[in-house]
């Protein structure tokens, strides 16, 4: 922290986290008199390389916006509904937590599972770990992230767990030469890790490296791409099997010792679709090339065992998985993914050719004077391809790209988040790694948090009746469930057997009005909850709509939070340093505002539940002996990050030191960011956990009526066409589709004024887009108000702009706009709600995560 003091005057920059996005960026706050002048990247930190994007800037607009809820406030008006005046009436704080306590207790007294948390993956930290251990003091496990289920990435997040023990992947832009993106706008405009990977993105294209892009639209980073390819949403997957068959069958090309080593492709699948076992010890066979004869995994004493052929094993044919899956991908030939696609047949087998050509299976690097190896080609897979029905298996297809070629988490190659830390050097902790499972399959070392299931190959049970709302145990292949926001929610739940219904909610910072799809689903699952307390900075949609309690929050400038527990999460990638930030006030709160995580530690005391929210913290957030908090003794919220950051970092990297240094930087080691040649684990390019659970899913779902398309519980990755591509009907011939606007961050940035302007400037943001051809077919042009309507009668307005970097077929809307709360006046009456067109309902929900198409 610089100061400087002219004439008695403050003169001081002040380091923190960004909040504008989930992105994480490192900055610094001048502040001049006590006010914020100015935002600026923190320099020398691969947490944002010192930079900071427009969101960021503008992020002062969000602190000092005179519209900010500055009081609590209560609901007067008994009626509840979208476009109900709430008729807020100022209270005291007093006031606000007699009745925290009164309603909240009375619940949880009741039975805690009927009082569910909600949040953002705006806020994805906070909610993490600053509220899981007051929710777990609580006694509750149920918690809805909204924006989960349709724009965020269930079957992206599980996969690149199963296959990257990660959060998401990104290709390695320092040592790539040739990258292809799904419905991704890695390097451009995403969120994870945005202004390093804009960077690394940005230098990548520089020297010359080779940029793929297949998505609908070209703008963000189809716009920077070397081949644009414009495909039909949801048709991903079939495009990627499609080039897998070129690579395997066509071209011949594979990386063999990789699948030997780093995956269960020589593992023997009996007639049954399961590993066939030895009999002693329950261990997967593998075929011994040499002795001829099947023996375990993990034997170390054979020389050499095969990929290919077929054997007799205790009197079964067994086959190689990747046998199975070479054979299998044969069926997807490039001329039938073009059909369903509309990319040319032709252009798959180039890009495939040129992918597996670019990968330079063999070669390797030398880095921190250890050789390892170099695959310069990857592929990334976010939101845009994977937010359909077919979602494990278009992000399944996305990883065996990059595994069949050897690139994954190796240098040039496709890398997921920080997935290996050796530990602080000097303290010896802050240390994860993967694992493996019994049958030698990767587990991730840390997950975005201790109570979420992580993805392994040995899933639970599916279990009825269920317990939790979050319907996991039905699903347990969910991280991060929808149900809350769907038509068909109370359905769902008594064919689940869920003996209770949500009677209190606690709100933090999460719009689910505008975020997830069909509003009136929503309001028809919130409107009849008897408490819901919502802590905002401004009053939104949901706020509206069904709040009984609205309480004023503090901005991320006004805040404490720990930036580094989540590190799958955001924190930079491949050889880049770790960097531990603080999220710190860079001046005082104004007004009434408080901190979330206070006002409810606040009630936890009040509810006599203090000493297990300490033990539950102490366990969350890896406080170790010296620095144990005492569950005996009253602390803060600084008091925890404090013991936090001394028990990680040691005794003098205390709370007053990062608030002093910002940040904590060393740096990475070669094993760390390319872990993947250093550890003994494998990943699966055949699913064979799906062979019991289909059975398992089909006898417990159909028995309680809960109709699932089972056909994609299938172990080989395959092409499952989407509600959309089975529609017939003329009148319904676009494809529509809505994507990331770069100026904004969901719903939560169009309230910056700045950003705003910017957005009024930019033709797209606020208009529908379409295709100039399809709009001169329908005799529309620029500035026409139109109408898009889906198949079940759902409509949305806007004015139009049609464009030529579209696929011919779609229609688009960007961002999350189309407010209408008193509250957001900046934001309010601009753009279209695309998120009205959604389904959400089990048939339009990938009926393995439940992701909503």
């Amino acid at each position: 922290m610089a100061i400087s003091e002219k004439g008695g005057k403050e003169d001081i920059w002040i380091p923190s986290v960004c909040g504008m996005c989930y992105g994480g960026c490192a900055i610094k706050a001048h502040r001049v008199d006590g006010t914020v002048v100015k935002l600026e990247g923190f320099p020398g930190s691969s947490q944002g390389n010192g930079r900071l994007c427009s969101k960021g800037v503008a992020g002062l607009q969000n602190l000092y916006d005179p519209n900010r809820i500055n009081y609590p406030m209560k609901r007067t008006n008994p009626e509840k509904g979208i476009g109900v005046d709430p008729k807020w009436k100022r209270i005291t704080w007093e006031e606000a937590m007699d009745i925290l306590e009164k309603e909240v207790g009375k619940v949880i007294k009741d039975n805690p599972q009927k009082l569910m948390f909600q949040g953002t993956t705006i806020h994805a930290v906070h909610l993490a770990w600053g509220l899981f251990p007051l929710a777990g003091a609580l006694g509750t496990l149920n918690f809805w992230v909204s924006g989960g289920g349709v724009h965020c990435g269930q079957g992206a997040h599980l996969v690149s767990g199963l296959m990257h023990a990660s959060w998401d992947i990104v290709p390695d832009w320092d040592y790539c030469n040739y990258a292809i993106l799904f419905g991704s706008s890695h390097g451009t405009a995403a969120g994870h890790s945005m202004n390093v990977s804009c960077q690394h993105g940005a230098n990548f294209r520089a020297r010359g490296g080779r940029l793929v892009v297949f998505d609908p639209v070209c703008n963000f980073v189809g716009g920077k791409a070397t081949d644009w390819i414009p495909i039909i949403p949801g048709t991903d997957s079939i495009v990627i099997i499609a080039m897998i068959n070129v690579i395997l069958n066509e071209l011949g090309i594979w990386d063999a010792k990789y699948l030997k080593h780093k995956t269960n492709g020589p593992y023997l699948i009996g007639p049954d679709g399961k590993y066939v076992r030895e009999r002693q010890t329950n261990r997967p066979l593998i075929w011994d090339s040499e002795e001829k004869r099947g023996r375990p995994f993990d034997d170390l004493d054979i020389n050499d065992f095969t990929l290919k052929g077929t054997y007799e094993v205790y009197g079964l044919k067994a086959q190689p998985s990747f046998q199975l899956l070479k054979d299998h991908v044969k069926g997807f030939s490039c001329e039938w993914a073009s059909e369903v696609s509309s990319v040319p047949a032709e252009t798959i087998r180039r890009i495939a050719t040129e992918f597996a050509e670019a990968s330079q299976i063999g070669s390797s690097i030398m880095i921190q004077r250890k050789e390892v190896p170099y695959r310069p080609a990857a592929v990334a897979v976010f939101r845009g391809a994977e937010g359909h029905t077919n979602t494990v298996h278009t992000c399944m297809a996305t990883a065996l790209l990059s595994h069949i070629v050897g690139s994954a988490d190796v240098c040039g190659g496709t890398l997921g988040w920080p997935a290996r830390c050796l530990r602080y050097p000097e303290s010896g902790n802050y240390k994860f790694e993967p694992t493996s499972d019994e049958d030698g399959m990767l587990v991730p070392g840390r997950w975005f948090s201790k109570g979420m299931h992580a993805p392994s190959c040995n899933y639970p049970e599916i279990r009825f009746p269920v317990s939790t709302s979050r319907c996991e145990e039905a699903w347990p292949m969910v991280g991060m469930n929808p149900l809350p926001g769907w038509t068909d929610a109370g359905e769902i739940w008594g064919k689940c057997g869920l003996p209770y219904r949500t009677e209190a909610v606690i709100n933090y910072g999460c719009n689910a009005v505008m975020s997830m799809a069909r509003p009136d689903a929503v309001e028809k699952n919130f409107k009849h909850i008897p408490f819901i307390a919502s802590f905002d900075i401004f009053s939104t949609e949901f706020a509206e709509s069904f709040a009984d309690l609205i309480l004023p929050d503090t901005s991320y400038l006004e805040q404490y939070s720990l930036e580094h527990v989540v590190p799958i999460f955001n924190l930079p990638y491949g050889l880049d340093d770790w960097p531990m930030h603080i999220r710190q006030p860079v001046t005082e709160p104004l007004f009434e505002r408080r901190q979330a995580i206070e006002v409810l530690a606040e009630l936890v005391s009040r509810l006599g539940l203090w000493e297990t929210y300490i033990a539950v913290a102490n366990l969350v957030f890896d406080i170790r002996e010296p620095y144990l908090l005492d569950p005996q003794k009253e602390y803060n919220w600084t008091d925890i990050m404090n013991a936090h950051y001394k028990s990680e970092f040691g005794f003098e990297h205390d709370l007053e030191w990062f608030k002093e240094n910002g940040a904590l930087i060393w740096p990475k080691k070669v094993e760390e960011a390319y872990w993947r040649a250093f550890l003994d684990v494998r990943v699966p390019i055949y699913m064979e956990w799906l062979v019991d659970m289909k059975k398992k899913a089909e006898k417990e779902f159909k028995s309680r009526g809960i109709n699932i398309d089972f056909e994609q519980y299938t172990p080989l990755v395959g092409w499952f066409p989407c509600p959309p591509h089975k529609e017939t009907r003329p009148e319904f011939d676009p494809y529509s589709f809505s994507y990331r606007d770069v100026l904004h961050t969901g719903t939560w940035s169009m309230q910056l004024p700045y950003i705003d302007e910017a957005s009024r400037m930019n033709p797209y943001t606020y208009n529908i887009t379409m295709n100039a051809d399809m709009a001169d077919r329908k005799g529309l042009r620029d500035g026409d108000e139109i109408l898009i309507e889906n198949t079940r009668g759902q409509k949305i307005k806007g004015v139009l702009q049609t464009m030529e970097g579209m696929h011919p077929h779609t229609v688009g809307v960007a961002a999350c706009s189309g407010h209408w709360a008193k509250g957001l006046p900046i934001a309010k009456g601009k753009g279209s709600h695309f998120d009205v067109l959604l389904e959400s309902d089990l048939e339009h929900s990938c009926p393995m995560t439940i992701d909503l198409c």
